[in-house]
C-alpha cells in the first residue's frame, strides 16, 4: 500500500510532533506500507536525523511558502503529478487543506480549530485585527472538506465545531485521538538537567505550589486570564510560581506579549510568572516533574496534546472549559469559565489548598493517559485508508461491470 502524506505546512510545534511520532508507529503496525512524505524543508532535515528505513521517502515541499499562492499551486497541480507519478493508492492531507481533484481516495485531516472558533474571531476583533484570512482560510478548508473522500478529526468536539459550518451528514468522518508514547518522551532524557531545577528546589524549601504549562505564546491561549489570576492569588497570599516556556522571539503576537508583560508589571506578578523559555522536547518532561499541576488556559484546541504529556507525568489539570479540553482529560482535570480570571483563581486556590483533591487527580491523570497510544492511533489510521482503498477498488469494479 502506497500512502502519499501531504505535510507541506509541518514546520512547527503540534504538527511537526505529530508527524514525527506517526511515521515512527506507521512502519511498526504495517509490513507492507510505503510512505511518501511532503514536508518544508527544515522539516525534512529534522526527520532525516530520525533516520527512517527505505519505505519512507521525504519529498521537500519546493516553495518559500506554505501558504497562498504557491501552497494552493502546490496541493492542487504538483500533488495529482505525485499521486501519477510514484503509483499513490491513498491521499493522506495532514494539514487541514486537501486536493479538490485527487485521482485516488483522499482522507483529510482538520486540525486547525482556529478557522471555526467564533471566540477567536471576536477576539480578532477587539483587537482591532482582520479577520478576512481566517474566514478565507475557513472557506478554504471547508471546499476540502467537501472533496474529500473522509474527513478525520482529532477529537469529537472537533468535528462538531466544523459541523457547525458544513453538514457532514453526506461525508464520510472519523475520530481519532492522538497518542502518546511515555518510552519515548520519558526515556529521552541525558545526564543535562534544565537550568530551573535549582530554583524549584528554593520554592519548595519556601514551601511553594508549582504549577507549569508548555506552549509558545498566541491570541488563543488565553495567559491574559491567567495573569489576572495570579493577582487575585497573590491578594489571598497563596505561595504559588507559574512556569512557562514563552519565548518572545517565537510569537507572531508580540504586540500582545507585550502587553502581558505590562499586565504583569501593573499587578506586580512578575515574581510569581517565571518564562524559563524554550525548553527541547527531549527536556520537557523533567518540567513537568518540578510541577503539582498543569495549567492549560487555552479557549480553543483541536486537541491539546501537552495536557496528555502533563496526565502521563501524573499531573492533575487545571484547564479552561472547553468540550475539547473536557473530552481529553475528563475527570483528570477541573474547569474553570474560559475567561473569567476570578473562576481561574478560585480553581487554582482549590489544588493548592486541597491536597487530597491533588492526589486523587493524580491517579486519574496517570489512568487518563493510558487512553492514548500513538501504537492504537497508526493502528487505526492504516485501517482508514486501506477501507478506503478497498471501497474505490469496489466502486471502479462497479463502473467495469456496468460497462461490459
Amino acid at each position: 500500500m502506497k500512502v502519499l502524506v501531504n505535510a507541506a505546512s509541518a514546520h512547527m510545534g503540534g504538527a511537526y510532533t505529530y508527524l514525527s511520532n506517526l511515521l515512527r508507529e506507521l512502519l511498526s503496525v504495517s509490513s507492507d506500507l510505503e510512505l511518501f512524505v511532503c514536508v518544508p524543508k527544515v522539516t525534512k532535515g529534522q526527520l532525516d536525523q530520525l533516520d527512517f528505513n527505505e519505505r519512507v521517502h521525504l519529498y521537500t515541499y519546493p516553495y518559500k511558502s506554505t501558504s497562498g499562492g504557491q501552497r494552493i499551486y502546490f496541493d492542487q497541480i504538483v500533488i495529482p503529478r505525485l499521486l501519477h507519478q510514484y503509483n499513490i493508492d491513498c491521499l493522506f492531507s495532514s494539514t487541514g487543506f486537501g486536493t479538490f481533484r485527487s485521482s485516488v481516495p483522499q482522507l483529510l485531516l482538520i486540525r486547525n480549530p482556529l478557522f471555526f472558533n467564533q471566540d477567536y474571531q471576536e477576539k480578532l476583533r477587539e483587537l482591532g485585527r482582520p479577520v478576512w484570512k481566517i474566514l478565507l482560510r475557513r472557506w478554504w478548508s471547508l471546499q476540502s472538506i467537501r472533496h474529500a473522500t473522509c474527513t478525520l478529526f482529532p477529537t469529537e468536539a472537533m468535528r462538531d465545531m466544523v459541523g457547525s459550518y458544513i453538514s457532514l451528514n453526506n461525508h464520510g468522518t472519523a475520530v481519532l485521538h492522538y497518542g502518546f508514547d511515555s518510552t519515548t518522551f520519558f526515556g529521552g532524557l541525558d545526564n543535562a538537567t534544565i537550568p530551573l531545577s535549582t530554583t524549584v528546589k528554593d520554592w519548595r524549601n519556601e514551601e511553594a505550589c508549582i504549577a507549569v504549562n508548555v506552549s509558545s505564546y498566541a491570541i488563543h491561549k488565553n495567559f491574559e486570564v491567567v495573569i489576572d489570576a495570579l493577582g487575585i492569588l497573590k491578594e489571598h497570599n497563596l505561595n504559588l510560581r507559574f512556569i512557562t516556556t514563552l519565548d518572545r522571539e517565537k510569537t507572531t503576537d508580540k504586540v500582545e506579549f507585550d502587553k502581558l508583560l505590562e499586565r504583569s508589571a501593573y499587578l506586580d506578578v512578575e515574581n510569581l510568572w517565571v518564562r524559563a523559555g524554550h525548553i527541547g522536547y527531549k527536556h520537557i518532561s523533567q518540567l513537568y516533574e518540578l510541577a503539582d499541576f498543569f495549567l492549560f488556559p487555552s479557549f480553543t484546541e483541536s486537541f491539546g496534546h501537552p495536557m496528555v504529556e502533563a496526565m502521563a507525568a501524573g499531573l492533575p489539570i487545571i484547564a479552561a472549559d472547553t468540550l475539547v479540553n473536557r473530552e481529553v482529560c475528563q475527570d483528570a482535570g477541573i474547569y474553570f469559565e474560559k475567561f473569567d480570571a476570578d473562576d481561574c483563581a478560585s480553581k487554582i486556590e482549590l489544588m493548592i489548598t486541597d491536597n487530597l483533591l491533588r492526589k486523587q487527580m493524580r491517579q486519574s491523570a496517570l489512568g487518563r493517559a493510558q487512553h492514548f497510544s500513538w501504537v492504537e492511533y497508526a493502528h487505526n489510521l492504516v485501517g482508514i485508508w486501506q477501507k478506503l482503498i478497498t471501497e474505490n477498488k469496489s466502486s471502479d469494479l462497479e463502473r467495469d461491470v456496468r460497462i461490459e
